[in-house]
């Protein structure tokens, strides 16, 4: 996975793992990081100066993950709808729902630190040019109507992909349900 060092993305994982058990990210202590990880306190130390930038490099490199498989798939893929239903299945069988909650609202809520504001513009860029591909892939299926415009489809692809993460809370959409949600993607966009 891109730049990452095997022991930064055991820090990582190590990080997700204490999110998925609901440890609040503000009072975790390094140590926990550490023990989480499977790796000395000094150790951590050698690749992160402080616990906030471990944080802060977990949520990037989360989301890196993310966008790099949506945008993987919208290259892959030849039809809007096997876009959308790679993307359900991916999302509700993920193990991660809590970390997933979590980067959501850091996409929504990005701390005013310059760091992250710095890695949400930049992965928000990278979702803006993936679903302006989605937008294009739909629109050549005729699923995305001419008359919607790109903002309307990015606000329309937006929500979608912050009730997708949310829904994942309430368990794994069985395929009717999957089914349902792809029905009103096309609503939206057959204005």
């Amino acid at each position: 996975m891109g730049t990452y060092t095997k022991k930064e993305q055991q820090i990582f994982q190590g990080v997700l793992q204490l999110i998925q058990q609901g440890v609040d990210l503000h009072t975790v202590k390094v140590q926990d990081i550490a023990t989480a990880a499977g790796i000395g306190k000094g150790t951590l130390y050698e690749y992160f100066s402080s616990k906030e930038e471990i944080i802060t490099k977990t949520l990037s490199y989360l989301y890196l993950q993310e966008i790099e498989f949506f945008e993987h798939i919208i290259q892959e893929q030849k039809h809007f709808d096997d876009v959308i239903r790679l993307v359900i299945e991916h999302v509700a069988h993920s193990p991660l729902p809590a970390a997933r909650t979590f980067h959501a609202v850091f996409i929504a809520y990005p701390p005013k630190a310059s760091i992250h504001q710095q890695l949400s513009e930049l992965y928000y860029t990278r979702f803006i040019h993936a679903a302006m591909a989605l937008t294009a892939l739909g629109r050549q299926d005729g699923v995305i109507a001419e008359t919607c415009t790109d903002e309307y489809c990015l606000f329309v692809i937006r929500a979608a992909s912050f009730n997708l993460i949310s829904s994942q809370l309430c368990g794994s959409p069985d395929a009717q349900q999957q089914e349902h949600f792809i029905k009103l993607f096309h609503n939206a966009f057959m204005a």
